[in-house]
C-alpha cells in the first residue's frame, strides 16, 4: 500500500503503473513529475519500483472477504479468491505485466475485504 506521504500522488502512480517496464517510463515520469522536488520524484520512483517487484505470495481470502471464495490457479499456484478479487488480480496482471507486489496489495485491499470494511467503518465513527 502506498505510504501516507505519497497519497497525494496516487494519480501519478496509477498512470505510471502500466509503463513501469516500458521504454517510455523515464520520459513520461519526467513529464508528470517535472514540478515536484527531486526528493518526491525519488520517493515516487522507488514506490513504483516496489509495486513492480515480482511477487510469489499465495493469496488466500477464505474468511477474509464478503464473497464466495474459490480456487484460482495462476502459473501453477492455487490462490483462493472471490470473483471481485479475481477481477482485480487479472486487471493487475495486465497492468503490471505479471504478478507483482502491486497486484497482491490491490487484491488484499479490495473494498469487500473485511479488514478494509472495518477500517472504513472505524474511520466513519471517529469523524
Amino acid at each position: 500500500m502506498t505510504t501516507d506521504d505519497l497519497k497525494e500522488y496516487v494519480g501519478i502512480i496509477e498512470r505510471m503503473k502500466s509503463l513501469i517496464n516500458s521504454a517510455e517510463f523515464d520520459q513520461t515520469f519526467s513529464l508528470l513529475t517535472a514540478d515536484l522536488p527531486k526528493s518526491k520524484q525519488f520517493l515516487l520512483k522507488m514506490e513504483l519500483k516496489r509495486l513492480a517487484q515480482p511477487c510469489d505470495y499465495f493469496i488466500d481470502l477464505r474468511g477474509h472477504v464478503d464473497g464466495e471464495v474459490r480456487p484460482f490457479v495462476y502459473r501453477g499456484k492455487t490462490h483462493y479468491m472471490d470473483d471481485n478479487a479475481i477481477q482485480i488480480f487479472e486487471n493487475g496482471i495486465k497492468q503490471y505485466g505479471g504478478y507483482t507486489l502491486g497486484v497482491y496489495e490491490d487484491v488484499m485491499n479490495a473494498d469487500n475485504n473485511f479488514r478494509v470494511m472495518h477500517k472504513k467503518e472505524t474511520a466513519q465513527r471517529v469523524k
